[in-house]
């Protein structure tokens, strides 16, 4: 549940970080008439910000799935050395158990 949770964070930060610093200017196409009226207009995509809005959302999402499974093995590897000895040292079990902590 973890890692959807740090999937899930990254795009939605990706997608924030990349709204504000890309700029949309859209491409708009006029074509005219012989007497110079606009006879249509058509919109295109802008294929350079889609690129880089990907490239920043897939940034944004592996740097905090990466640092959230690494901070996990982190608390995992503490919480298992700490927390083991101290319940035991709680229980009053710590001298029977002396060499092996």
């Amino acid at each position: 549940m973890k890692k959807i949770t740090y999937l899930i964070g990254g795009i939605v930060l990706g997608i924030i970080i990349s709204y504000f610093t890309l700029d949309y200017t859209g491409w708009i196409f006029y074509e005219m008439d012989d007497k110079g009226n606009t006879a249509k207009t058509s919109n295109e995509l802008d294929f350079d910000l889609l690129t880089n809005s990907f490239l920043i959302i897939l940034a944004c999402t592996l740097l905090i799935y990466i640092a959230g499974t690494l901070i996990d093995k982190y608390r995992k590897k503490i919480c298992s050395n700490n927390c083991l000895t101290g319940s035991i040292k709680r229980a009053g079990l710590a001298d029977d158990l002396k060499g092996e902590f």
